[in-house]
């Protein structure tokens, strides 16, 4: 498929591996104990690292294998109340072995030699790509992304070296961004402190 300007664009599924996630918040006595990468832990951050706070859960071995998260993954939120909720990427950046992949959640493993990780986060946040994801949603009063759908989603061809410099500008950006956001952050908690003595 073409657009008006001529990059060409495949289906993510032919440059990504695409499961869905089936493990539930619960912990079973004989099963792995494992850290769980939630719903929001992936909706609320670009990235997603093991500076932060996860649920501690369980898994079978089959889960763990099928589900634990490595540096370049990509997770993105598969249903939601409203649409605009689905769709959500996060990138998993150098998480050890024991964090795996919760439910309501789709993992995006890019196949190296084609894709960069974090020129797909930033291609999954595309509004060709969001409004794929409007477009194809399916549901009444919950909202879900089908295997279908995300498999389609449109990735533009471009040379790897190309993916991996502009990835690695996305990535200084968006950590830019959030330390502008903290600093911003921190300064209201201080006029609202001040505010109050």
């Amino acid at each position: 498929m073409n657009n008006k300007i001529g990059i060409q664009y495949l289906n993510l599924a032919s440059v990504a591996k695409i499961s869905f996630s089936n493990v539930d918040k619960h912990s079973v006595a004989g099963e792995v104990p494992v850290r769980l990468c939630n719903y929001m832990d992936v909706f609320k951050n670009r990235f997603v690292s093991d500076l932060m706070p996860f649920m501690k859960a369980t898994a079978t071995p089959h889960e763990v294998a099928k589900f634990s998260l490595s540096h370049g993954d990509i997770a993105i939120t598969k249903d939601s109340e409203t649409p605009e909720e689905i769709g959500i990427p996060a990138l998993i950046e150098w998480p050890t072995s024991d964090l795996v992949l919760g439910y309501h959640l789709a993992l995006i493993r890019p196949i190296p030699s084609k894709l960069d990780s974090y020129f797909l986060s930033m291609v999954l946040q595309s509004r060709r790509v969001q409004n794929h994801y409007r477009r194809t949603a399916v549901g009444l009063t919950r909202f879900g992304l089908s295997v279908r759908s995300i498999n389609e989603t449109p990735v533009p061809i471009i040379p790897i070296e190309i993916q991996r410099v502009i990835g690695n500008w996305f990535r200084k950006s968006c950590k830019e961004q959030e330390l502008v956001d903290r600093l911003i952050a921190a300064k209201r908690e201080q006029k609202r402190g001040l505010m109050q003595q």
